[in-house]
């Protein structure tokens, strides 16, 4: 009992162990110098080339209006497309200390046979609430997918009106450096998703894994099984040697009263 108890406790410390790194939190995608959540939209570059087109008679004040409505969606695009990448990395990220963790207590079920049956059916329902939670982490990137899709739509169709409209020359400068920042912000997509497969190839060899070492507790189950029967036929031996001795006792009593 004292041994059980001791048992207990350290499992109980190596759970409280691994809650405590828990919380560790993924990386941030990479930020620019220029924080374009916190910048106020109305002093861009994009609307101070507007107004001054505007002013030199360029453009017509609707003409003005539908680009500033335009740069203002594809700016708070941006900034959204950006709050979602980071809680996708975060949920994996946390998914993935998951799956972990079940490893360990799967690695201390083997430990324990009278108990894995029990640990076993827990670790699957953790197992699949975990997928479900990758599940709809994947649709979410779906999401993103379909609206960064729609950026770039935006995008080109932005840029295809800029294209038509007689810029000065440091116009020209501030466009080009709004299309670099979006070149980069696309990259940095392709890359945060190259991780998340990574992450999702991880957790389904750790399943693969999980599977095995599933089967081996079972098989170990069922030879402890096999060993309980052999040991009650083993037990059952000495009562069946002291019948036998008694019958040949009681012949040997008769034939000397013969």
């Amino acid at each position: 009992m004292s041994q059980a108890g001791e048992e207990s406790s350290s499992s109980s410390d190596t759970e409280l162990e691994i809650e405590e790194e828990q919380p560790i939190c993924a990386l941030a995608p990479t930020v620019y110098t220029r924080d374009e959540g916190s910048t106020d939209v109305t002093a861009s570059p994009a609307f101070q080339c507007l107004d001054e087109l505007f002013s030199a008679g360029k453009l017509s004040g609707s003409k003005v209006a539908e680009l500033k409505a335009k740069y203002t969606l594809l700016h708070e695009t941006v900034i959204s497309l950006q709050k979602s990448e980071i809680q996708l990395l975060q949920e994996a990220k946390r998914l993935s200390v998951n799956l972990e963790q079940q490893q360990h207590e799967l690695e201390k079920a083997e430990q324990f046979p009278e108990e894995s049956s029990s640990e076993v059916c827990r670790i699957r329902q953790q197992l699949l609430s975990c997928q479900n939670e990758y599940n709809a982490i994947k649709e979410r990137e779906y999401e993103i997918q379909f609206r960064v899709k729609c950026l770039q739509e935006e995008k080109t169709l932005l840029e295809k009106e800029y294209e038509r409209i007689p810029k000065q020359s440091e116009a020209d400068k501030r466009i080009k450096k709004l299309k670099e920042n979006c070149d980069e912000l696309s990259k940095e997509v392709i890359q945060r998703k190259a991780e998340v497969n990574a992450m999702k190839e991880d957790i389904l060899s750790k399943q693969n894994l999980m599977l095995i070492d599933k089967k081996e507790v079972e098989k170990l189950l069922e030879n402890q099984d096999n060993l309980k029967d052999e040991l009650v036929k083993i037990l059952g031996v000495p009562a069946q040697l002291g019948k036998e001795t008694e019958k040949i006792n009681w012949k040997k009593m008769y034939v000397f009263n013969k």
